[in-house]
């Protein structure tokens, strides 16, 4: 392993090249989204799950992400997104709903979870922190 696992051997943050990756200059990037679309053209793609590390936050959590629209059907869409941490929290005691957050924040736009959850239109997409 080289660096840090979010690295690559050119030494870029590959969970930042979700937006516009290379397909030369980040190949696993831009094969997983590939891979992505091209599955959710077949088929319905329940959810996304990117595993993470966390170096500060103890326990285990989730980011996820919400819409900011409030109509009746994107409440219920925002329900759903909190239910699977839900459920995790119900079932593992390392699990804390409490430290999860769902929001998009503009420094996380480029992001795995956020762009198969923008682009791809995957609502229930993850990200799991664990210390």
């Amino acid at each position: 392993m080289y660096g840090n696992t979010r690295s690559s051997f050119l030494g870029v943050d590959l969970n930042r090249r979700w937006d516009k990756p290379s397909k030369m200059m980040h190949p696993t990037i831009w094969h997983s989204k590939m891979l992505i679309k091209n599955f959710s053209q077949e088929r319905e793609i329940v959810t996304y799950c990117d595993f993470h590390g966390h170096s500060r936050k103890r326990n285990a959590f989730i980011y996820g992400n919400c819409y900011k629209i409030f109509d009746l059907d994107y409440r219920k869409k925002n329900s759903l997104i909190k239910l699977l941490p839900y459920l995790l929290s119900q079932v593992n005691r390392m699990f804390t709903v409490r430290d999860c957050k769902f929001v998009v924040e503009k420094s996380k736009e480029s992001t795995g979870r956020v762009v198969v959850f923008k682009e791809l239109d995957i609502p229930t997409s993850f990200t799991l922190e664990v210390s």
